[in-house]
């Protein structure tokens, strides 16, 4: 949507004043400023031209340094400088290591206001070597490449960090002007082609973005490519690549419309990250599994791939995998010790598609999702999963019909069906028993669940005073499709930011709701409920389409701080109690 001239306005420098109050705060909060300090930091704060940005980074740079004698060296640096770049410049000259320098100029691969994944990018760093392991210490390459985010992040260097349900960044932006510093520190080496461009690649370029056909000009890239290791590629025809173009490390496909990959790649020996996401290729080219210095292997949303990836298990040093189509899952992955990163994984009673694959990966971390569960054949078989010791995985989604989801929750008959088997129901209470997961889980998802009862590790111990044994970390709690369950006995709740109870058709009766202060509560298409009490302090309340629901009731605490109630489709429900001014109750 355009802006209207008469609402564009033109903001205006700051103030000498007001930048130094950005330095002040950023240095010294709410603290006192020692008195020798001062003088120096108003000098430096004429260098920032009125850019809050540039007083941010100084501000910065200036955070861990105390005595005057930092401070003056800082203000050295910069006043003879002319503009704001310089400026910035210092902000890159002091970063402490030389793999952190690597690290923020390759950024300048992206165009400006491009929306950076956190994971990629260490990814995309830790291809390039720029993530070398010290000899002190048992950091891995990614724990390394945080730490070098998160320093660029608090020094200003990256911004618009966006935060997930648990408060970790997931992706963050690089303000204009510090990309301009990006491009200035990494010229001539890093180029992006197209949309107007009027660079061309040299011999010295070794990392090239192309992202329109007006840049790709393959003609002129040729015998240039020779030397590239990076490579992004959003065209629609593939440029000339020369026979010998063996030195790629980074190589994406992602959002290019092509349906096939080169067979000239085949020769990257020396690849590491690939990207074929959002492709129409028909094919996963079994040369894939020959690249095996590969550590990162993306196919996203890739709907015209007609059969998985064969061969996986040549992969040896193949780190992170993504796809999120599970009749693409490869057959094999339990062989790839070195995998952190599966986000889903899909049952099925063929060779390397057992459950039993995930045993030995140990190093897997963050959303795990395991669908099929009903093709796992006993507990036993669950438990060799070894789903608690895998103590870096903070989300974990079960299935046990299909993926999860609303979308495909709701298609989900044939599961309602089979729960009526006596045999299935036991079948799920052992599986799931057997599944119990690390007690540090942050998140936990399960749909489409036969069973009676819900298993020991998921339940309140009473005798440690109402504290889980396993699930005491616990803030998110999803339940969809418990299709035979009729009571939820005492659950951990305590810690609870986010609870939601979708589809529990012969739910009667569920324990009062005591989650964290501030909780969101969803309980829809439980037809069989009664009631609901709440006694937590609960920011949200929704309900929708329990017909059989009689009363809500409110602890004092609940009504305090409770600011929704959101009620659909609960014919029986007559009354609410009285609560503040504050609460809207939308019918």
């Amino acid at each position: 949507m355009g802006v209207l001239p008469e609402h564009v306005h033109c903001l205006n420098q700051l103030e000498d004043d007001d930048c130094w109050s950005v330095i002040r705060h950023r240095v010294f909060d709410k603290s006192p400023i020692p008195s020798e300090l001062e003088p120096i930091g108003r000098e430096i704060t004429k260098k920032c031209g009125g850019v809050p940005l540039v007083a941010t980074v100084i501000g910065g740079i200036l955070c861990n340094k105390r005595n005057k004698d930092d401070w003056r060296e800082v203000w050295g640096s910069i006043k003879e400088a002319d503009g704001v770049l310089p400026a910035l410049q210092l902000s890159f000259n002091r970063l402490p290591k030389p793999a952190l320098k690597q690290c923020f100029a390759f950024c300048s691969i992206f165009p400006k206001d491009f929306v950076m994944e956190k994971e990629m990018l260490i990814q995309l760093w830790m291809a390039h070597g720029f993530l070398q392991l010290s000899s002190e210490g048992d950091k891995k390459m990614e724990d390394i490449g945080d730490d070098y985010f998160n320093y660029l992040l608090s020094s200003s260097l990256f911004q618009d960090a966006e935060t997930d349900s648990y408060r970790s960044v997931i992706t963050c932006k690089m303000h204009d002007l510090i990309h301009d510093l990006a491009q200035s520190v990494s010229e001539p080496q890093t180029l992006i082609l197209g949309n107007g461009s009027q660079s061309n690649i040299t011999a010295a370029t070794r990392h090239l973005n192309l992202i329109s056909d007006e840049g790709m000009a393959a003609a002129k890239i040729g015998d240039a490519m020779l030397k590239l290791h990076t490579l992004f590629f959003e065209t629609k025809v593939f440029p000339n690549i020369p026979a010998n173009f063996k030195k790629m490390r980074v190589l994406s496909f992602c959002g290019a419309t092509i349906d096939k990959l080169p067979a000239v790649l085949r020769k990257l020996k020396h690849l590491r990250y690939l990207d074929v996401s959002e492709t129409n290729i028909k094919e996963l080219s079994e040369f894939i599994t020959r690249l095996y210095q590969l550590q990162t292997l993306r196919f996203m949303h890739c709907y015209y791939i007609e059969r998985p990836l064969e061969g996986i298990e040549n992969l040896v040093n193949l780190r992170h995998i993504y796809f999120n189509q599970e009749d693409l899952m490869p057959a094999g992955v339990g062989t790839l010790t070195c995998l952190q990163t599966l986000k889903l994984f899909v049952v099925d009673q063929q060779k390397g598609r057992q459950i039993e694959e995930l045993r030995g990966l140990s190093q897997l971390k963050g959303k795990l999702e395991i669908t099929k569960l009903k093709m796992v054949r006993n507990r036993e078989e669950a438990v060799i999963a070894k789903l608690s010791e895998k103590t870096t995985i903070q989300e974990l989604a079960l299935d046990f019909y299909k993926k999860s989801g609303l979308s495909n929750a709701f298609n989900c008959r044939d599961a309602s069906e089979e729960c009526r088997s006596e045999e299935r129901r036991k079948h799920d209470e052992d599986v799931l028993e057997g599944l119990q997961p690390p007690s540090n889980l942050k998140s936990l998802r399960i749909s489409n669940y036969c069973g009676e009862k819900c298993p020991s590790w998921m339940l309140d111990d009473l005798r440690n005073l109402g504290e889980s044994t396993h699930l005491k970390n616990l803030v998110s709690l999803e339940l969809y499709y418990f299709h035979q369950l009729k009571v939820i006995p005492s659950l951990p709740l305590g810690n609870l930011v986010e609870l939601i109870i979708f589809g529990l058709d012969k739910l009667e009766s569920m324990p009062p709701l005591s989650l964290s202060s501030g909780a969101k509560v969803q309980i829809k298409q439980c037809r069989s409920l009664k009631s609901i009490v709440a006694e937590s302090r609960l920011q949200e309340l929704i309900i929708v389409d329990c017909d059989e629901l009689i009363s809500i009731g409110f602890g004092t605490r609940a009504t305090m701080s409770l600011k929704e109630i959101s009620r659909r489709f609960c014919s029986k429900l007559e009354s609410l109690p009285v609560l503040t001014d504050r609460i809207t109750i939308p019918s």
